[in-house]
């Protein structure tokens, strides 16, 4: 049986789905990730924000 793959499947694919973490740390840094965006985010300033938060989460991952 083929079922065609649709909107809708792929929708609910994806809200099932799950990521093993594949790196040491994985918590600490989705924490900060998830700090710095929300505060750059409430500061307005993401754009501005952004490749600094991505060298900060970089920094992280190399340790």
């Amino acid at each position: 049986m083929i079922i065609a793959l649709t909107a809708k499947n792929y929708a609910e694919i994806m809200d099932n789905a799950t990521v093993t973490p594949k790196f040491r740390h994985y918590s600490n840094v989705m924490e900060k990730a998830d700090y710095l965006v929300e505060r750059a985010l409430n500061e307005g300033d993401i754009d501005a924000q952004l490749s600094d938060i991505q060298e900060q989460l970089q920094v992280e991952l190399e340790k």
